[in-house]
């Protein structure tokens, strides 16, 4: 399997696990019945541990587009240029803290942030920052409107084709195809918010990618403790968790805010407070390797 299909199919499959797993709905006897589990090949990293914009660009929109944004739900190809810029601002490198921020709080010389401590109030945070994307691009739209019809005026709604328009009627309507009754009225912050949330919640596998996209907000021992949780939700008890440490910076040539150096170090500080958490699990990368022969 090419480098690339592998990192894309990971990334779509692990947002159909990453939320589908946590549902309060699921008994505590079944399927798992008590049993202990080993998870050798789980992924606890944040988007501080990611090159972001290479590795959305580069390995899932730029060769697949249409196939992986079908599978979140948006067909329109003219609306999935938005798709791909939401996608971005929400998994932006400055959205989680870094290696040496959480190692603070693990070593108590810092008091946590409530946007990464808490899987509620980054999802929260997260519909904000959607809620803001989707007024940025309502008036975005509206800016270029007159000039594309010909007319004037500070309320004229922007061409039907617009992609910033199609987005705006996907998520605001809730299907594809819908146009919003109130297309020609400007976007308040109240109707932005109130989209923005259901969202999260009405779209399908729309909403189970925004709901994927808040994990990337977290500490990771945040993560590991959601992890943990799930399995025992499902009746299992979690005996040791293997943290597979990928270096995408190395693949894609953008640095990030935490290199593997530093995902190692806080997986280390990670596994003093759980006692689940084994030493993390490095995959060896073809071209680091051939770097270190080469030097």
């Amino acid at each position: 399997m090419l480098r690339r299909d592998f990192l894309r199919q990971s990334a779509l499959f692990g947002a159909t696990l990453s939320t589908g797993c946590t549902s309060d709905d699921a008994t505590p006897t079944a399927p798992g019945k008590g049993q202990p589990l080993i998870d050798a090949h789980c992924h606890l990293f944040n988007a501080s541990d990611l090159p972001t914009t290479r590795f959305l660009r580069q390995v899932v929109f730029e060769n697949y587009p249409e196939q992986s944004f079908h599978v979140m739900g948006v067909w329109d190809p003219d609306a999935i240029d938005v798709a791909i810029e939401l996608a971005l601002r929400l998994l932006g490198t400055n959205t989680a803290p870094d290696a040496d921020q959480e190692i603070r709080v693990l070593t108590n010389k810092a008091h946590p942030e409530r946007t990464a401590a808490n899987r509620e109030q980054a999802r929260q945070a997260a519909i904000e920052d959607m809620a803001g994307f989707l007024l940025e691009i309502d008036r975005r739209s509206r800016n270029r409107g007159p000039a594309t019809m010909g007319t004037a005026g500070e309320h004229d709604a922007a061409p039907p084709e617009s992609g910033e328009m199609k987005f705006l009627d996907f998520v605001i309507g809730g299907k594809p195809g819908t146009v919003r009754a109130s297309a020609v009225a400007p976007l308040t912050m109240i109707e932005a918010r109130a989209a923005s949330a259901r969202a999260f919640v009405d779209l399908g596998m729309f909403s189970r990618y925004l709901e994927w996209f808040s994990l990337f907000r977290l500490y990771s021992h945040v993560l590991v403790d959601q992890l943990v949780a799930d399995a025992r939700r499902q009746g299992f008890e979690p005996v040791m968790l293997t943290p597979l440490l990928v270096d995408y910076d190395e693949w894609l040539f953008e640095d990030v805010r935490t290199p593997l150096a530093k995902q190692m170090e806080v997986m280390d500080y990670i596994s003093r407070r759980t006692s689940a958490l084994a030493s993390p699990l490095t995959m060896r990368i073809p071209r680091r390797t051939a770097n270190r022969l080469s030097s």
